[in-house]
């Protein structure tokens, strides 16, 4: 094995030098308790000499291995996260010595895809996933949403929805690259075009906001169900019709789909999200794929008004209970 090192070290080739930091990173790993103490300070100089002059592939994959370190020292974990790109985020995503406390910090001090590699953490504790909905935009809550091993609070909920919604109509604005203007043609566009360089029309009709375009609550919904997430999905369906989240947990749960298509409905969702809940509940309850699909195709009839008018019925027995 020296010999061998000893025969990578000399060679100062990017792959060469990747394979060594390979290497060393087994032989750390392999010392156990062992390292932290007498090796930690070598490994971590060993590290900042070797890791950051490897091309970018190579450099996530072998930073990616140094975050799956559970001797990885501390201080060296916290620089890393800090220093961007391939490195950083790898650090962000999986160094599991890195604590809330420590993920609270570095929120404050990281790029969006910093935030976006926290966002991906396995598992994501439910005061990471409230700091980062407050801290990000639509992008960064749909993160967290998407992320099946988030904890979700109810206020976490709350802010997924107000960012679906704010964040639909931003992300119907063109890039501030791209200039509209009407479709003009021959020396007019010509015109034009000489004193802005290259221009791409962008039709008026593309910036308008879609009739149909689906709800908050319904983005919201989208994206956790996309996650089995059917907890949090019973959450929002709760908040938007006004009931106990355990008293829509208790009617979803039940075999008979009709309760979770009459709330699902009542919220705007399209049958498309309605679809992947079906068959979500479908697997838990064993139920054969042409039943389910039955489902499926009886909530495609079902009207929002038919659906409000059942909700309003169950609330008004709800309240005389």
């Amino acid at each position: 094995m020296l010999e061998h090192l000893t025969r990578l070290a000399h060679d100062r080739a990017p792959a060469r030098r990747a394979e060594l930091l390979v290497a060393i990173i087994d032989l750390y790993r392999a010392a156990g308790a062992r390292a932290e103490g007498s090796l930690g300070p070598l490994f971590g100089d060993i590290v900042r000499q070797l890791l950051p002059g490897l091309p970018g592939p190579q450099q996530a994959g072998v930073a990616t291995r140094l975050a799956e370190l559970a001797t990885l020292p501390h201080a060296l974990a916290l620089e890393l996260a800090v220093s961007g790109g391939f490195i950083g985020e790898a650090m962000l995503r999986g160094a599991s010595v890195l604590t809330d406390d420590d993920l609270l910090d570095l929120a404050g001090r990281v790029d969006e895809e910093g935030l976006m590699a926290i966002a991906a953490r396995v598992p994501l504790s439910e005061r990471m996933s409230d700091a980062l909905v407050a801290l990000g935009g639509a992008r960064l809550c749909r993160a967290v949403a998407a992320n099946r091993s988030a904890r979700l609070s109810p206020q976490c909920l709350a802010r997924i929805v107000a960012s679906c919604g704010a964040g639909s109509a931003a992300d119907l604005r063109p890039p501030a690259d791209i200039v509209a203007f009407p479709a003009v043609q021959g020396a007019e566009r010509r015109r034009f075009g000489e004193p802005m360089g290259a221009v791409i029309p962008w039709p008026k009709a593309t910036l308008q906001r879609p009739a149909t375009a689906a709800s908050p609550v319904a983005a919201a919904i989208a994206a956790i169900a996309s996650s089995d997430r059917m907890l949090e999905v019973a959450m929002l369906l709760a908040a938007h019709a006004g009931l106990p989240p355990d008293l829509v947990s208790r009617l979803i749960a039940r075999p008979d789909p009709s309760l979770l298509a009459v709330l699902c409905r009542a919220a705007s969702v399209p049958p498309s999200t309605f679809s992947v809940i079906a068959r979500i509940r479908g697997r838990r309850f064993g139920h054969p794929l042409s039943e389910t699909m039955a489902v499926e195709a009886a909530y495609a009839e079902l009207t929002e008004a038919e659906a409000r008018a059942t909700l309003g019925s169950m609330k008004a027995l709800q309240r005389k209970a």
